[in-house]
């Protein structure tokens, strides 16, 4: 043990930097970048060899083994599919331009006379709903009529003695 850590004293010793009156910049400069470049190594190759133990471990434990695979096989079935998908499509485009011809067929079949019959059913359905709207309005105002403070007044049977009661009393007002 002792030995062990007397060699690790002289290989320090060894690459430890000189002096400073034995500095040779290049050296130390070179040996920085050997030592640096020596440990990016062996820590990629401890990270590597990690990994590979991790898939190994992971390639025991799958339930999912790789198969021989026919590429052959798998690149014609993409193809065959592919071919089945661009069918469907243009069988689609179709199926959809013959709908949109047979819409367009319908509307030239349509006489003018529809859109005048539709044309006359719209005119008379809007004076209809105006119609309404003045009667519901005529009767809206009769009613405010009705009930105004003013209305009792007007409908109110007048005697000879209340006309002779109001006019003594406007003419006794303005006597005054």
């Amino acid at each position: 043990y002792v030995e062990a850590q007397e060699e690790g004293i002289r290989e320090a010793q060894e690459k430890a930097l000189p002096l400073a009156g034995d500095v040779n910049i290049a050296q130390v400069t070179d040996r920085l970048y050997e030592d640096a470049t020596r440990r990016e190594l062996e820590r990629a190759a401890r990270e590597a060899e990690k990994v590979e133990e991790e898939m190994c471990t992971l390639h025991k434990q799958s339930v999912h083994k790789r198969k021989h695979v026919n590429i052959g096989a798998v690149v014609g079935r993409l193809y065959d599919q592919e071919l089945e998908r661009a069918e469907l499509k243009r069988q689609a485009e179709a199926e959809a331009a013959h709908q949109a011809a047979m819409r367009q067929a319908r509307l030239r079949q349509t006489t003018p006379a529809r859109f005048d019959h539709l044309y006359q059913d719209a005119t008379r359905r809007s004076e209809a709903q105006k119609a309404l709207r003045e009667i519901h309005e005529k009767r809206e105002e009769q009613k405010l009529q009705e009930q105004s403070v003013h209305a009792a007044v007007a409908n109110r049977k007048w005697t000879k003695s209340d006309v002779n009661r109001v006019v003594e009393s406007l003419s006794a007002g303005s006597s005054r």
